[in-house]
């Protein structure tokens, strides 16, 4: 298609299912196409009290999915992703635009901030947090009166600088900031302090309303479209766990989303 784009002309490709890019999604798109790093920036709901910053593209399906899978899919504000490399003013303009969003129509109720991602292989994460701290810094009035609290978590060349900087800046601002290094899982921040804290914001779980006991013959089902997939003996574990006592709808519903996967 490339190699032939002469023949194309002025051709213009819809957006999937004809959807129509709100004001801040078309500012986005328009500094995606100025440069050579990615910047995406999607809203999934406005008034979501759970929103993320990812830095790259694998990771960001990652935070975003987990959200999902631990039941508070309908709090997910957003989907974003910032990778290749942007420079410190797109990386500046970028959050700034993410903690607007973030931080509008404040109601009293509290919400949480991710600015996530991996383990970068040549990347200064120092220098990739210049341009977030700087928009925190502008933002921190907004940040106090939606009752912000931030989970930072990143790896890579120089990343101690980096995080160690979030700290203090966590503490000249005011505003509730944990932060985590390549030692925690990418998604562990989630188990390990998102999800408590998600419950001290008053933001309920979709799937931990009521237990329910799996049948067998879901589990069945299941291991029969696993058989080949090394995750077989992960669901076999959980499978017995199931059979042995009650547990909650979240852990059936994910045996079952596996399940349907492969």
């Amino acid at each position: 298609m490339y190699s032939a784009a002469y023949r194309w002309g002025s051709v213009e490709f819809p957006l999937p299912f004809g959807r129509v890019l709100s004001p801040t999604e078309t500012f986005i798109h328009s500094l995606d196409e100025r440069t050579s790093a990615s910047l995406k920036f999607t809203v999934l709901n406005p008034k979501g009290r759970i929103w993320t910053m990812v830095a790259g593209g694998s990771a960001s399906v990652i935070y975003a999915d987990t959200v999902g899978d631990l039941g508070y899919a309908l709090e997910l504000g957003n989907y974003a992703e910032y990778s290749g490399a942007p420079n410190e003013e797109e990386v500046l303009q970028y959050a700034r635009v993410a903690m607007d969003c973030a931080t509008a129509d404040p109601d009293g109720r509290k919400r949480a901030l991710i600015i996530g991602g991996g383990i970068a292989n040549f990347r200064d994460v120092a220098a990739t947090f210049h341009g977030i701290i700087r928009a925190l810094r502008e933002k921190e009035s907004k940040l106090k009166a939606a009752r912000m609290h931030i989970f930072v978590r990143r790896g890579g060349p120089n990343y101690q600088t980096g995080l160690a900087k979030m700290c203090a800046l966590g503490e000249e601002l005011g505003v509730p900031l944990e932060v985590y290094g390549p030692k925690a899982a990418m998604t562990g921040i989630y188990m390990h302090g998102l999800v408590a804290t998600l419950q001290n914001l008053g933001i309920s779980n979709l799937y931990a309303a009521a237990p329910m006991r799996p049948t067998r013959l879901n589990i069945i089902l299941a291991c029969n479209i696993l058989k080949n997939s090394p995750m077989l003996e992960m669901l076999k574990i959980v499978g017995s766990e199931a059979n042995q006592s009650w547990v909650h709808k979240a852990k059936v519903r994910r045996i079952l989303v596996i399940a349907g996967a492969f």
